[in-house]
């Protein structure tokens, strides 16, 4: 009884491990993964994911850079908040048109 006990837990204990180890390697190279697909696949939701790590890290240029790739993908998310941070009417306009409904409200 007490061998399948110990089995049970060191299973469970390897699963755990390995989700953790999972959960640090994604924390550790997010922002990478989200550049990369945005660069690579033309992503424009990778866009945005990387340039909110950029700016949460404050480094505004490749904040902006990455929003700008975003919306120019056509990604209406991208352009709310690339008008937003610029204070750009055209981008919010663009982004209403978009399909972005709060982009309309400020319009």
């Amino acid at each position: 009884m007490k061998t399948n006990l110990n089995k049970y837990l060191q299973k469970w204990a390897y699963v755990a491990f390995v989700v953790i180890a999972l959960a640090i390697g994604y924390k550790l190279y997010e922002q990478d993964l989200y550049v990369w697909s945005c660069d690579s696949e033309a992503n424009t939701g990778s866009c945005l994911l990387a340039s909110r790590i950029y700016f949460d890290n404050e480094n505004k240029i490749m904040g902006e850079k990455y929003l700008r790739k975003s919306c120019s993908g056509n990604y209406a998310l991208g352009c709310f908040e690339l008008g937003n941070f610029l204070r750009d009417e055209a981008t919010l306009k663009k982004a209403c048109e978009l399909g972005h409904k709060p982009a309309c409200k400020k319009n």
